[in-house]
């Protein structure tokens, strides 16, 4: 088989794991919401997670050296983009903290001092533009990797990224290699 198609199909699989997980997860606070007890254990998806992932960079020939662990904070007002990609983080051995709009970004960074912010720039409350802005206002904060996440694609998009203090500007969906690459340098800074 060659290269990219089974590329190809670790991705589909890859994907089919995060699908199943989030299901679980699902049928799990329904459980709790009903005072039954969870029915899948999460933990369990986790390893099948990161099976598939070192499996699909064993056969591209790529290593993934394991990442030591920092916190990153996910903001994103798609609820369910946020959780898939805190499954992934977490599964990659990182701490996440997920929020959904401007102000509790503020706040979240504020209060936890992330060593990375995955940030949507279309946010109800302010959008990742203001977020920005006011996060590089301040001293103490300058050293938080800031990551654009998000559907704005354009050129002038980007240069706006850039000119409000975002490090790197990703377009969803992104590359889950690339950000893997970008955490990985935070990585290595904090070590």
């Amino acid at each position: 088989m060659p290269a990219d198609e089974a590329a190809r199909l670790d991705q589909v699989a890859f994907a089919r794991e995060v699908r199943v997980l989030e299901l679980e997860q699902e049928v799990n606070a329904l459980c709790e919401r009903q005072g039954e007890a969870a029915r899948y254990p999460v933990a369990r998806d986790h390893a099948t997670i990161n099976t598939h992932a070192e499996a699909s960079a064993e056969r591209s020939g790529e290593h993934l050296a394991p990442l030591e662990s920092i916190l990153v904070l996910v903001v994103d007002d798609n609820v369910d983009a946020a959780q898939s990609l805190a499954i992934l983080l977490t599964a990659s051995g990182h701490q996440v903290r997920l929020v959904y709009d401007g102000p509790a970004a503020l706040d979240a960074i504020l209060d936890d001092r992330p060593d990375v912010v995955l940030l949507d720039i279309g946010l109800p409350g302010l959008d990742g533009f203001e977020v920005a802005t006011q996060i590089r206002q301040q001293d103490t904060l300058k050293n938080i990797m800031l990551v654009a996440l998000t559907g704005y694609g354009q050129e002038r998009d980007r240069q706006r990224s850039y000119d409000v203090g975002f490090d790197h500007h990703l377009v969803k969906p992104a590359d889950y290699g690339e950000l893997q690459k970008i955490l990985a340098t935070v990585a290595e800074r904090a070590t």
